[in-house]
C-alpha cells in the first residue's frame, strides 16, 4: 500500500474509534461484529 492509502486508513480508524466512544456515551450497544444491537435507556 502506498503512503496516502495508509494515512487515509489511519484517519478512518481514528474516526471510527471516536464514533464508537461517542456511541457508547449516548447508550449504544454493539455485538461482536460491531453492529448496533440496542440502545440503553
Amino acid at each position: 500500500m502506498d503512503t496516502s492509502r495508509l494515512q487515509a486508513l489511519d484517519i478512518l480508524l481514528r474516526d471510527t474509534a471516536h464514533l464508537r466512544t461517542r456511541a457508547d456515551e449516548i447508550g449504544c450497544e454493539f455485538n461482536q461484529k460491531g453492529h448496533l444491537v440496542a440502545l440503553r435507556s
